[in-house]
């Protein structure tokens, strides 16, 4: 079900607590369960693909273009940030073209998931990441 449409995610968002959407599976959902901000993962929609394609490469991925068809429709008008990790081109370009051609004000943030790395740069990334996700978007 989409963000837009979800009962659930409405009810959050009238006791003015914060929704993020992301595509990646990399990303730590309890991360953004500690800032007080609940998690949609952006599954898209069996949609023709028409605005996606004036912004995206059409040999991208299926899914990729069909989160940013979903997007550009206003299904994700609910969210108030989105957060993404590297999992593949396509979830990297949309990540950026949607912050960049949604006319809402929206949080931004880029996971870097560690790739062996040691567990000290692993730390440092949770925290960096965990800081920005609560920056300012505390539910009071």
């Amino acid at each position: 079900m989409l963000p837009s449409k979800n009962k659930s995610i409405n009810r959050w968002k009238e006791e003015g607590k914060k929704v993020f959407g992301y595509m990646c599976t990399n990303i730590p959902e309890e991360l953004i369960y500690a800032a007080g901000i609940l998690p949609v993962r952006l599954t898209g929609k069996p949609v023709d693909i028409v605005e996606a394609n004036k912004h995206h490469a059409i040999y991208m991925c299926h899914h990729a273009r069909s989160v940013m068809e979903v997007g550009l429709l206003d299904e994700y008008e609910c969210l108030d940030g989105i957060v993404n990790a590297y999992g593949c081109e396509g979830s990297c370009n949309i990540f950026q073209v949607l912050g960049l051609v949604l006319a809402f004000d929206f949080f931004l943030n880029f996971f870097v998931s560690p790739i062996m790395l040691g567990q000290t740069w692993l730390k440092g990334s949770i925290c960096r990441s965990y800081r920005s996700l609560s920056k300012g978007w505390k539910n009071t």
